[in-house]
């Protein structure tokens, strides 16, 4: 398990929020509905940096910001590469998840994959979909 991956099960546990890991076939099905609905490879390597990626804000505290966004819907915490999803109960519950971890880059979607807002390593939050316009409203 790798080094994150760990940091957000303890998180869950700590925090006793509504979250569930899915397997790697529901994973899988997730990364297919994001680059069918929105175009994004999540499992390419930086997929912010695509020439048709949006440009994103430069915001140290963006990841905070996220789960205003996400409000009190469900939402998919995706890390790089998609190699671990959890679906969680609501925005409250990823901030809960996100305080108790160390910096990394992540992906929030919503389970009808309107939306893909990311937070990644340069401290960029790049959004996709309906995320797209919120990102830019707050330039």
């Amino acid at each position: 398990m790798e080094m994150i991956e760990g940091a957000i099960v303890d998180a869950v546990a700590a925090t006793g929020v509504s979250a569930k890991e899915l397997d790697a076939n529901e994973r899988e099905s997730i990364v297919i509905c994001l680059r069918d609905r929105l175009n994004v490879d999540l499992c390419s390597e930086s997929p912010w940096d695509k020439l048709d990626a949006p440009d994103g804000i430069l915001n140290p505290d963006g990841w905070k910001l996220i789960p205003f966004f996400v409000g009190i819907e469900n939402c998919l915490l995706i890390t790089a590469s998609a190699s671990v999803v959890w679906r969680l109960g609501s925005g409250k519950d990823l901030m809960l998840i996100l305080q108790e971890c160390p910096p990394f880059e992540f992906y929030v979607a919503d389970i009808a994959f309107n939306y893909l807002v990311c937070f990644n390593h340069h401290d960029y939050l790049i959004g996709w979909g309906d995320a797209r316009l919120w990102v830019n409203q707050l330039a």
